[in-house]
């Protein structure tokens, strides 16, 4: 993604030019992308009000970095302290969310090539060395540069480490650390990462907007395109790259380059686990005795045997109290599990691990392979119909008995429950019969 802006201009989408072409500049050099200077712009903006708003919320006469009239001020801007505070939270996790999401994304692959044009070099030294003497006599010659010079590098690299030490730091002070040890630290760190990009960010500004022969820089980051006199003085190895091809090309096969990336991988080893060999399966004596070794181990861990369809009703439960909290609350059955909570429900743990042990059996045994399982004489639409009508079937019946079949049958018939025998002999006389009028279907 690129811009035109005449005949003459060549395209930052262009590829390889002829060799005519290539022997003479390009008139206009595209160095940053429309996308590039939204993403700069938005952390500036961001940024700023962070920096705005954050100075003003610390109070505590021990970190306390503004004067009390600045402080005052900006939370009468907001309404109380209060209200300053949580438009603080809220943008932070806003602008945090946008340049994680930017980053792993990465749809134009600009951050893959911001990272690698922030490799330091054999020159980058050198350019600290005669900078400061470039600036008292500018006929000194500064090694040759990339797309960034060593300073603008630093920058770089401050901003790739700061934000996330920001961004973590300032949600854990969100999520709650403030009444333990942890808590100050957070404070600490938050503090000295702010800083630090603080410091950078003012000298990089600096640079850009006062010393006249850098103003090229920030017109760059308006215009997206920089003067190839500029960029062959200042950035003379990006410049020698770029010329031949005529401009700052956005490489379209780097577009979502970490998702891609990540996918591939994961592509490769499924069809890796997938191609394994079939093994036999286990004898189901000793599949017996394994399943009587877990429950006693649900038991010693838990305290409570194997079991399924608990975890979806639960499931539903807080589902439908997002939307109608006062309507389960009033249900004598799942009223009280909204006082449980969720996230420490032994079964939700306990269907986790049973969906990994699936899959990690499953590749092990030769069996990750994707299909319906059916017979000859049906559909798969039809197999998964059934299915779908069979699993609402099940779950209505388990709660109306309070059990599903391996909560009933294998907990409940080892702890010798005189209504989960009952049930598990029911449970294998159905099936049976079942299987009389059935058992053509899935030949």
């Amino acid at each position: 993604m690129a811009e035109q802006t005449a005949p003459q201009q060549v395209s930052a989408m262009d590829g390889p030019q002829d060799a005519a072409s290539a022997a003479q500049p390009p008139p206009i050099l595209v160095k940053h992308p429309l996308p590039q200077r939204l993403m700069h712009w938005f952390n500036a903006v961001f940024f700023f009000f962070l920096w705005f708003t954050g100075i003003a919320l610390i109070t505590s006469e021990g970190y306390r970095l503004a004067p009390r009239f600045y402080t005052d001020f900006v939370s009468g801007l907001f309404g109380s302290q209060t209200a300053l505070l949580r438009a603080h939270i809220g943008a932070g996790i806003v602008w945090f969310a946008v340049v994680s999401l930017n980053f792993l994304i990465d749809p134009w692959g600009l951050a893959l090539r911001f990272v690698r044009d922030l490799r330091w070099t054999k020159n980058d030294l050198g350019w600290f060395k005669v900078r400061v003497k470039h600036e008292l006599d500018p006929k000194t010659e500064l090694p040759p540069q990339g797309s960034y010079n060593a300073g603008q590098k630093a920058f770089g690299w401050t901003v790739i480490l700061g934000v996330p030490s920001i961004g973590i730091t300032g949600l854990l002070m969100v999520i709650g650390v403030g009444g333990h040890p942890v808590g100050s630290w957070m404070v600490f760190l938050h503090l000295i990462a702010v800083g630090l990009v603080i410091a950078f960010l003012i000298v990089h500004f600096s640079m850009a907007a006062l010393i006249k022969e850098e103003r090229p820089v920030l017109k760059a980051m308006f215009k997206g395109k920089v003067d190839p006199t500029y960029a062959e003085h200042h950035h003379q190895e990006w410049y020698q790259k770029v010329k031949a091809r005529g401009g700052e090309p956005l490489d379209p096969a780097e577009r979502f380059a970490l998702p891609r990336a990540v996918w591939a991988v994961l592509r490769s080893r499924w069809k890796a686990l997938a191609s394994r060999p079939e093994r036999p399966y286990w004898s189901p004596y000793l599949a017996g005795i394994g399943i009587g070794l877990a429950v006693l181990a649900a038991f010693l861990v838990f305290g409570h045997g194997l079991g399924a369809s608990g975890l979806f009703s639960r499931i539903g439960a807080f589902g439908v109290a997002t939307v109608a909290e006062d309507h389960v609350r009033g249900n004598a059955y799942w009223g009280p599990t909204l006082e449980e909570g969720f996230w420490g429900y032994w079964l939700l743990w306990m269907g986790i691990g049973t969906f990994v042990g699936g899959f990690i059996s499953a590749a092990l045994g030769g069996r990750l392979k994707a299909g319906v399982d059916r017979g000859e004489l049906i559909s798969p639409r039809l197999r998964i119909g059934l299915a779908i009508f069979g699993g609402a079937l099940v779950g209505f019946a388990t709660r109306f008995t309070r059990g599903c079949t391996s909560h009933q049958a294998i907990s409940g018939g080892s702890l010798m429950a005189t209504g989960s025998w009952v049930f598990m002999l029911s449970v294998f006389a159905g099936g049976f019969l079942a299987a009389i009028f059935l058992r053509r279907v899935w030949r």
